[in-house]
């Protein structure tokens, strides 16, 4: 998520290689809200699911998160 997202996946998919199984969990969002509402919807309640943000998108996810007392 972020303004550096799709810089974000590029590193991802280089770092697992050919890894399909990996690649094809990423989701890459531009807007930080629909990336929570879409982790939130598709995680099932005993799983967890993981947001991988840039710096500066990490400091909007913390807000978004503490004001939804999920943080």
């Amino acid at each position: 998520t972020g303004d550096r997202a799709y810089d974000m996946a590029l590193r991802i998919k280089y770092s697992f290689g050919n890894a399909s199984e990996i690649q094809r969990k990423i989701v890459i969002h531009e807007n930080t809200k629909d990336a929570i509402k879409e982790l939130v919807k598709f995680t099932p309640p005993d799983k967890q699911g993981y947001i991988l943000p840039t710096y500066s998108a990490m400091l909007e996810i913390r807000k978004i998160l503490t004001g939804k007392g999920i943080l």
